[in-house]
């Protein structure tokens, strides 16, 4: 006669329920720790030429400050500056340029805020004209009648000591080749143009100035154009 076999299955699950109830369950994960508010008010109380002076409220929490700076039109970062102050001179700028500059807030434990930005332009000196073309460009040449130097005249206008780029293009070359100077005349050879160099027949080199002060440059000279060989 055949035994019924007792259902053991029921308690075993039971056990395990109960058993699954009597463990912890997993805790709710920290919350990260963040830095402190975003400054506001940040404002410009001082722009110059060559520097600006920004402020800003004081944020709560925070133990210092830290300020960044990128020029927009001249390019490069300067570097970071950090203060407990909330205010800060940013200085060695650049007339008639626009920066960008980001504050935040950070506390103790170096945590930092999210940025507050703004861009700001310094000012122009007081009648600024910039630099007019350089005039009369013309060629200079030996007692042989060869090309020795190029020689123009000064421009006028512009802010501070003015510089000369003169500028050589020639068909079959694929920059534009300049010589930077702070004077009135540039050797011809210092630009490749001399007899005795390899040149094919009929070669031509197309030449004009430029004047520049620190930020703008001038409208182009008159061109020469000279055509080998000789020149």
């Amino acid at each position: 006669m055949r035994r019924r076999m007792k259902s053991v299955i029921a308690p075993v699950i039971l056990g395990l329920a109960v058993a699954a109830g009597a463990l912890p369950l997993p805790a709710a994960p920290a919350a990260a720790a963040s830095g402190p508010p975003a400054p506001t008010g940040v404002r410009v109380t001082d722009l110059r030429m060559d520097s600006i002076t920004i402020a800003w409220h004081p944020v709560a929490g925070a133990s210092g400050y830290s300020v960044s700076t990128f020029g927009l039109d001249v390019g490069g970062t300067l570097p970071r500056s950090k203060t407990t102050a909330t205010s800060i001179t940013i200085a060695n700028l650049v007339w008639d340029a626009r920066y960008r500059i980001t504050v935040r807030a950070f506390s103790a434990g170096l945590l930092y805020s999210d940025a507050t930005t703004i861009t700001v332009t310094t000012p122009t000196p007081d009648g600024y004209q910039r630099p007019s073309a350089p005039a009369n460009l013309r060629v200079e040449r030996d007692d042989q009648g060869r090309a020795e130097r190029f020689r123009w005249d000064a421009a006028t206008g512009g802010f501070g000591p003015l510089r000369y780029l003169l500028h050589v293009e020639s068909p079959g070359f694929l920059l534009t080749f300049t010589v930077l100077t702070s004077g009135l005349t540039v050797p011809a050879v210092d630009v490749g143009v001399c007899d005795g160099c390899e040149f094919d027949p009929s070669q031509t080199f197309t030449v004009w100035v430029t004047a520049l002060d620190r930020r703008h440059h001038s409208p182009d000279s008159n061109r020469v154009i000279l055509t080998c060989c000789p020149f």
